[in-house]
């Protein structure tokens, strides 16, 4: 009883997680309304932003809070890693999608596809992972994983018409995804690989589109 409570006093310390996490699924869920509703939508990232500002504001350096460490010889073990992940996944979502192994062309959304990875990956590996690996490590890959693939579900059932898109796939390979970048994020000390990882999968995913791809983010 004594370890239960400690432990689940220490959990309440971290509020910015729950707001931050609301926030991701209040944008989620309105990012996809064509009226005045989608100011909703901009209202959660702003409650995103000002949880994580106000966290900042007794903090010295920014950088750890986001799991940005120190660039290091280790360090390009894991950014290769998670080059090799992010690729794997890549071609294994396009194999089971009937597209040839590789994109034909790049457009320019292949400069903006690892942009949207990358944020997402500061926000649920990098903050809400790193915050919480100071309770638990494993709860923290668990809960980064699952808040992800929760975003992604209110993402994808928040879309106004059906689009035939297999929802069930998409779901299972955002929480593996979440899971395979989350070890990596816990064992390098660092967003930076898995970010990375991300990156290429989106790359090698979504290069070739010519816009965002309805369930990425509207």
């Amino acid at each position: 009883m004594v370890f239960s409570s400690c432990f689940f006093s220490r959990i309440f310390k971290f509020q910015d997680i729950f707001l931050v996490l609301v926030g991701m699924f209040v944008f989620g869920l309105y990012i996809h309304e064509k009226s005045w509703l989608i100011i909703i939508s901009y209202a959660g990232l702003f409650l995103v932003a000002l949880s994580i500002v106000i966290l900042l504001q007794d903090r010295k350096s920014i950088m750890p809070i986001f799991g940005i460490a120190p660039f290091n010889g280790r360090l390009v073990g894991y950014l290769l890693s998670g080059i090799v992940a992010g690729g794997v996944l890549g071609l294994w979502f396009r194999n089971y999608a009937d597209e040839t192994l590789f994109p034909s062309s790049l457009t320019v959304f292949a400069i903006i596809a690892p942009l949207v990875g990358i944020t997402e990956e500061i926000i649920f590996r990098g903050y809400i992972q790193g915050r919480i690996r100071k309770i638990n490590r494993i709860l923290s890959v668990l809960i980064a994983a699952i808040g992800h693939t929760a975003y992604k579900f209110i993402v994808l059932r928040s879309l106004p018409d059906p689009t035939g898109i297999d929802f069930s796939f998409l779901i299972l390979w955002t929480l593996i995804g979440g899971l395979i970048f989350g070890i990596l994020r816990d064992l390098s000390d660092s967003v930076l690989p898995p970010s990375l990882g991300h990156a290429c999968f989106d790359i090698l995913v979504y290069g070739s589109f010519a816009s965002a791809p309805i369930w990425v983010w509207g």
